[in-house]
């Protein structure tokens, strides 16, 4: 992995906590996916492509370090001093779930030569670990690393028959979280 094969990408989510440890989560996300024979052990082919993909998920997060300061009043009112109301202030979780990927691949000349699948869907499943620092209780800013496996080969545009595994794909997503005030059934209430 090399900064200059990293794209961007875009995600929105839905949150529904379960329990105290335990949220469910909505999420779509938009990215782009570059590969390149350049500085590869098969640089002589020269191909590369350019992959947009839109992935919708449903994902189960669960928080192995919870803060305690969430509902705490020196908490709101900021009684403490800063770098341990930062400690204490932090969630850490791992997540998994299942989802679908739309692709289509924008390939060179080389690549389309090739005469292989250029768009498609598949499944995929995501895992990985983030964090997240409540600000107020209302605001929460976190860093969450993601793969995929997907169960395809052609996030690429290319396969071969030497080829010996699916595409896996990575997500590193900066988060900002706003907390929708709830009413007394749970659900959101916007008054």
């Amino acid at each position: 992995m090399t900064y200059l094969q990293t794209r961007f990408n875009v995600s929105g989510s839905f949150k529904y906590r379960m329990a105290r440890t335990a949220n469910i989560r909505l999420n779509m996300s938009y990215a782009m996916l570059n590969a390149t024979d350049v500085r590869g052990s098969n640089e002589g082919r020269e191909m590369q492509s350019t992959t947009s993909i839109f992935e919708p998920s449903i994902l189960g997060e669960y928080y192995f370090i919870k803060n305690r300061a969430e509902m705490s009043y020196l908490f709101i009112k900021g009684k403490r001093r800063f770098f341990t109301q930062i400690l204490r202030s932090l969630d850490f979780y791992a997540f998994a779930g299942i989802g679908g990927v739309a692709y289509t691949v924008n390939a060179n000349d080389v690549l389309l030569e090739r005469d292989l699948p250029t768009d498609g869907l598949s499944l995929v499943i995501p895992g990985g670990i983030g964090a997240t620092l409540i600000y107020n209780p209302n605001i929460n800013f976190g860093v969450e690393l993601g793969g995929r496996y997907a169960f395809t080969d052609y996030l690429d545009g290319y396969t071969s028959q030497f080829s010996k595994a699916n595409d896996v794909y990575y997500f590193l997503n900066f988060t900002v979280t706003y907390k929708l005030k709830t009413g007394p059934h749970g659900w959101p209430s916007f008054r």
